[in-house]
């Protein structure tokens, strides 16, 4: 039985355009199988920009663990150098 053929994550519309899909959005991380300790891993970036890893025993439990770490990580993100409710003033001083 052969190998069924893989298709890339590019996708052409009817309106020519291009979009990605199948892609985590830049930040976000990635779930993957670490065969040599026979788990699975979550990446993700932390507020720092540091990237983090959970691991699971299954695909689910692991993306589960990323999806709570970066849903805490917006709830207790500020709105970055500027604040939460920077003003007109604020971002032209920035």
């Amino acid at each position: 039985m052969g190998r069924a053929k893989r298709t890339g994550k590019r996708v052409t519309d009817s309106a020519g355009e291009v979009r990605v899909v199948g892609k985590n959005a830049n930040r976000e991380g990635s779930v993957y199988f670490d065969a040599a300790n026979r788990v699975w891993k979550a990446t993700w970036c932390d507020a720092a920009g540091k990237r983090r890893t959970v691991s699971a025993a299954t695909r689910t439990v692991a993306g589960a663990r990323r999806d709570a770490k970066l849903a805490d990580r917006i709830a207790h993100s500020s709105g970055g150098p500027l604040g939460d409710t920077p003003s007109v003033e604020d971002v032209a001083h920035y």
